[in-house]
């Protein structure tokens, strides 16, 4: 390349051309015989050598070869846009081989020199029309991201992306979204980026297209190593957004396959967080809480992704220790509300409706109490067992039946002697509930019983009774 820009236009070019395993863009300004059979002999045979063509050398003819082919960069700028987009047949070379094209762009974007005809090539290509140049563009622009300092960032790239993020085609936007997420990594610190980010990924995640709030939370996860404190609490807001809507089953709209998605792709979330987290509050609290939503959705996961739960819900302290989740994966079910009522309804998870719905125990003389209608006490077994499968999930039946008798004697303990000072009512006044039975009189004292009766009628002035009249 010493030798100058014809020496190297016409020698050295070739010879990397083809042994990057890139197509060439003009083949008959190729004149001489002996370089063409020399670059002959380097073409790539095996899918081995042409990857590793595509990872060391394209990096090199981009931003070493081409540019040393005149000042003017048109070689740099012809092989670019051949390899993102094809005139001619409408397909992409770079769309076969997206991670390494993205590695050699990104290296010739670390030069100066050659920014400037990226990234015009860059927005002549989010302009066309076609689905895959708008592809490349948004590979192009992912490859970008890293190489600009925060203020090209904001005013030359982000823009790009929130364009193609909008775009009618999923694939653009999934790449678009994977992009603005790095963007969100690199560039937290700027509030500037930050804003215009942040604004536009809210507008993303609220516009209810379930397909873009996934790619949201995968993009999201995927640069969650090594991000901050920030970054991680707005995956978690993210997620328990999610998490709340997916309660709500008729207001949702999603079917049994996409709740069962979104469990997958947030839980995949927290586990990724759970691991990053460093000792953050904020980020600890919004950790919780994220786990306890998706706990009430844990019959949506497989048996694998139960167990880890579990064992994170453990390590939070949110499950007593030797105390797992439903063993079993139920489908999910659409519901009508996200508030629970007696009927059985709402989002809690199908062991707490299961629990719920259970008799209640006839321990601590509280079979006698919940069958007296109107009664203060009636309905404490059974929602002490609710409340046992709320907080610890589905535990064993000595665990429901230790919570219920120790819910019952404390409420006793407390309410007991109140209940029984209002059983002595004064004479004259008609008792204010009905008072706690003691036993059930046999049948001897039953006859008695209407023998004073029947024989206390003929008595006027009998309190409650009605006098004879003559």
């Amino acid at each position: 390349m010493t030798f100058g820009p014809a020496i190297s236009a016409a020698a050295v070019e070739p010879l990397f051309l083809e042994a990057s395993g890139a197509p060439d863009w003009d083949p008959s300004r190729h004149t001489c015989s002996h370089v063409s059979q020399a670059a002959a002999q380097l073409i790539p045979e095996s899918a081995e050598a042409g990857r590793a063509g595509r990872l060391g050398v394209l990096p090199i003819l981009l931003a070493g070869v081409l540019p040393a082919g005149g000042p003017s960069l048109d070689l740099f700028a012809a092989c670019l846009r051949h390899l993102l987009t094809d005139d001619v047949t409408g397909e992409a070379w770079a769309l076969s081989h997206q991670q390494e094209v993205k590695t050699a762009l990104r290296f010739a974007g670390t030069f100066e020199e050659l920014q400037g005809q990226m990234v015009a090539l860059l927005w002549q290509l989010v302009m066309k029309p076609a689905v895959p140049v708008k592809t490349c563009a948004a590979l192009l622009a992912a490859a970008l991201v890293p190489c600009f300092p925060p203020a090209q960032v904001n005013k030359q790239i982000l823009p790009a992306l929130v364009t193609l993020s909008n775009d009618a085609d999923m694939g653009v936007r999934e790449l678009s979204i994977d992009a603005l997420a790095e963007v969100f990594k690199l560039y937290g610190s700027s509030r500037a980026v930050m804003d215009k980010l942040t604004t536009h990924l809210d507008a993303l995640m609220n516009s209810n297209v379930h397909e873009v709030q996934l790619a949201v939370l995968r993009a999201l996860t995927s640069k969650a190593a090594g991000s901050g404190a920030n970054e991680l609490e707005y995956l978690l807001q993210k997620a328990l957004m999610v998490l709340v809507s997916m309660h709500r089953r008729a207001a949702s709209g999603r079917s049994p396959l996409q709740l069962s998605e979104c469990a997958a792709v947030i839980f995949d979330a927290l586990r990724v967080v759970d691991a990053c987290e460093a000792g953050n509050e904020k980020v600890r609290l919004h950790l919780v809480a994220a786990l306890q939503a998706l706990k009430r959705e844990a019959q949506l996961l497989d048996g694998p992704q139960r167990e880890l739960l579990a064992t994170m819900l453990r390590d939070h302290a949110v499950l007593p220790p030797g105390q797992g989740l439903p063993a079993e994966r139920l489908s999910a079910s659409p519901m009508s509300s996200s508030e629970p009522s007696s009927s059985g309804t709402g989002p809690l998870s199908a062991s707490t409706q299961m629990s719920s719905r259970q008799p209640p125990h006839p321990s601590m003389g509280m079979a006698t109490l919940d069958e007296e209608p109107g009664n203060p006490l009636m309905g404490i077994s059974s929602s002490g067992a609710e409340l046992s499968s709320v907080s610890g999930g589905e535990s064993t039946s000595s665990g429901a039946e230790s919570s219920r008798r120790k819910f019952g004697a404390s409420f006793l303990k407390r309410f007991g002697p109140s209940l029984q000072s209002q059983q002595h009512q004064q004479p004259g006044k008609p008792p204010t509930h009905r008072q706690m039975p003691v036993r059930v009189p046999s049948l001897d004292e039953r006859v008695l019983q209407a023998a004073s009766k029947s024989s206390s009628t003929s008595q006027p002035g009998s309190y409650g009774m009605r006098q004879t009249t003559n």
